[in-house]
C-alpha cells in the first residue's frame, strides 16, 4: 500500500518515536522521518496516519517538501554536548532555562556540516566556539550520541529548524539547554 509522500504518520508498534513524514518510497519500502526516532526505512504496513500536533506537523510538512535528493545528500548534523554543571551558576544560561531541574544535565544543542566529533575539538579549541561548551571543558563537555545521532544526516534547511526544535524538546523535559 503506498502512502503519499508528506503524510504524517506514526509506526503501529512504535509510539515512542513520535509523529513521522513520509518522504518518499521504493517498491514496498518507505523512508520516512520521525520526530523522536529519526530516519527509518521501513514497510508501508507498519505506518497509520495521524494528526500529530501543529508544531511537529509543521516541522514534518516542511521536511517531506525537501526533494529526495537533498535528504541522500544530506551532510548536516544536530549534534548535543553534555556541560558541566557550572553552567547552571551562569545568569543568562539560567535565564533561559527557568524550569530545568537540578538533578538533570545540562545540554548544548548544535548543527555542523562537520562529523560531531571535529564540532566538538573545534568549540574546545576555539574555534567558533560557544562559551559553554569550551569553558566546560574536554574532562566534561562530551557528547551524547544517543540524544542526537539516529536523525542524522539531515538537509540543513530542516536542521535549521530541527536545531531549536530539539532544544526546546530536552528544555521541556528538564534540562537545562543553550541551543546554538
Amino acid at each position: 500500500m503506498a502512502i503519499p509522500k508528506g503524510t504524517v504518520v506514526r509506526h503501529r508498534n512504535a509510539a515512542e518515536w513520535g509523529p513521522g513524514v513520509v518522504l518518499g518510497q521504493s517498491g514496498a519500502d518507505t523512508d520516512l522521518f520521525f520526530l523522536a526516532g529519526g530516519r527509518r526505512r521501513l514497510r508501508s504496513d507498519a505506518l497509520a496516519p495521524t494528526a500529530g500536533r501543529p508544531q511537529e506537523r509543521e516541522l514534518l510538512e516542511f521536511a517531506a517538501t525537501l526533494p529526495a535528493q537533498k535528504w541522500t545528500r544530506a551532510k548536516h548534523s544536530v549534534y548535543v554536548v553534555a556541560l558541566a554543571d557550572s553552567v547552571r551558576r551562569d545568569p543568562a544560561f539560567r535565564a533561559r532555562n527557568e524550569s530545568m531541574q537540578p538533578d538533570l544535565p545540562c545540554y548544548y544543542v548544535g548543527l555542523t556540516g562537520h562529523a560531531p566529533e571535529k564540532r566538538l575539538a573545534q568549540h574546545l579549541r576555539g574555534y567558533k566556539c560557544n562559551r559553554y561548551v569550551k569553558d566546560s571543558g574536554e574532562d566534561k563537555a562530551l557528547l551524547c550520541p544517543q540524544r542526537y545521532a539516529h536523525f542524522n544526516p539531515m538537509p540543513f534547511e530542516f536542521g535549521a529548524l530541527f536545531e531549536p526544535y530539539l532544544a526546546e524538546v530536552l528544555r521541556k523535559r528538564g534540562h537545562g539547554v543553550w541551543q546554538g
